[in-house]
């Protein structure tokens, strides 16, 4: 994106933010323009701003993005839980591994102790 076309864009962006805030503040409602008040889109015609959805939340711009980031975020949390069990697992075995070859060793060294 050009630098001129960014400038141009953030310059209209704030114009918006403006419109809404002077909305927002009763400004847009002054008597000569009651009915305007009402109808976002025509305030910012009398700002000289298109009238596209000023007020889209952030579900309708980019609720896919959120849907996909949970799942990610869930799917991360899943495998991390996965490789948690697995490690604890692991640790279980060669504990008894640990333990099985100490009984051997102490089997062969005292058989007679064992035998009985």
């Amino acid at each position: 994106m050009r630098p001129a076309s960014l400038t141009l864009r953030l310059i209209r962006d704030a114009r918006i933010a403006l419109a809404g805030a002077l909305l927002a503040c009763g400004v847009g409602s002054a008597p000569g323009r009651a009915q305007t008040a009402r109808q976002p889109g025509r305030v910012l015609m009398l700002y000289g701003l298109p009238p596209d959805k000023p007020t889209e939340s952030v579900w309708e711009r980019s609720g896919g993005a959120i849907l996909v980031s949970l799942g990610l975020i869930t799917g991360q949390s899943v495998l991390i839980a996965l490789l948690l069990l697995e490690r604890q697992r692991r640790i279980r075995a060669q504990l008894a591994v640990a333990d099985q070859a100490a009984y051997e060793q102490t089997k062969r060294m005292y058989p007679d102790l064992l035998a009985s």
